[in-house]
């Protein structure tokens, strides 16, 4: 009679098949999950949680290396023949494409999330463990003394990630579920740079491909930027997918990751479906091809070398183990 009305409603979806996956497991049932991986121009280098490190010249056969370490192990880069590895509590450097390690430093309280190096900086960045406060250390002697930098813009914008191109240090900072990058041209004075205010954002990496910053965040959002100020937000196919990791071949752009869901969180689930983890582009973003690695399979790291891409990651997705997979 109009005094009462319930309203139904129902949520529905396109999702678009992905193409038959060209992946190939190469390594699984590592103890600790994989968290980054680069090809330094002779060997791809994968690290991870428990000071894991493996190397390979081919990214097929892979051979586990001694890091002197049992601390995670959350990002890698290279210059040169300077390799760096950062994680919780630990710095630690090789110059023999990761063969042999030397502990640098052991900051305590200290999680870094990212690391980048040019001709002359090492710099590093992540978050105090007990009060969650921002970090950067800066290195002028190749690692061997490092002071904090005092100019960071605000203790609460944590480094998730660090790249160094063309005279700029630029790093994911999300503030408050927004997206923010924070960039530096000497490692030294940074500055805050909006990207985005969408709610609920965060980003994990951060690549260049040789022409712009791209910047891969959650729900299917991709970012890029020519000069690191101003960002522009590409047209993705796909919402519900965490993007964790990218790489850029020379001519094709690889992002993959794994779908957003709170199963297996905080209870176990089962999901009706999953939209696909992975887009690739040749044409700078403008189409995108869909793919699948695997199934349950979280893609936290890319590198592209040797003729072909590398993934490292974990599987399952949530607390899994650690997990490699390729593709040409």
């Amino acid at each position: 009679a109009g005094d009462s009305s319930d309203h139904r409603y129902a949520e529905f979806r396109v999702v678009t098949d992905a193409q038959s996956s060209d992946w190939t497991n190469r390594v699984s049932g590592l103890p600790h999950a994989l968290s980054e991986v680069i090809w330094d121009g002779d060997a791809f280098i994968a690290v991870g949680y428990g000071g894991t490190v493996l190397t390979s010249v081919d990214g097929i056969a892979w051979l586990a290396i001694e890091s002197g370490t049992g601390a995670d192990l959350n990002d890698v880069a290279f210059y040169g023949s300077d390799i760096f590895a950062v994680g919780d509590e630990i710095i630690l450097h090789s110059t023999d494409h990761g063969t042999s390690w030397t502990v640098k430093d052991r900051p305590a309280e200290a999680a870094f999330e990212g690391v980048a190096i040019n001709a002359s900086q090492v710099v590093i960045g992540g978050q105090h463990m007990e009060w969650n406060t921002a970090i950067v250390l800066i290195s002028e002697d190749r690692g061997d003394t490092w002071r904090a930098v005092d100019s960071w813009p605000d203790e609460g914008l944590h480094m998730n990630d660090l790249v160094y191109q063309d005279g700029l240090f630029v790093a994911p900072t999300p503030y408050f579920g927004e997206a923010w990058v924070t960039v530096s041209s000497d490692g030294k004075v940074w500055n805050e740079v909006a990207v985005s205010d969408e709610l609920g954002w965060t980003s994990d990496t951060i690549i260049h491909d040789g022409t712009q910053f791209i910047l891969p965040g959650t729900d299917g959002t991709v970012f890029t930027s020519f000069d690191g100020f101003n960002w522009t937000r590409l047209q993705t196919p796909v919402r519900d997918v965490s993007y964790t990791s990218a790489a850029w071949s020379g001519s094709k752009l690889v992002i993959a990751g794994a779908p957003m869901s709170w199963c297996g969180w905080f209870w176990p689930c089962d999901e009706s479906f999953d939209v696909p983890a992975g887009i690739s582009s040749t044409d700078g973003g403008m189409t995108w091809e869909l793919f699948d690695i695997d199934d349950d399979y979280r893609s936290l790291g890319l590198a592209w070398g040797n003729g072909r891409f590398v993934s490292v990651g974990q599987k399952p997705q949530f607390d899994g183990e650690g997990a490699i997979y390729t593709a040409d």
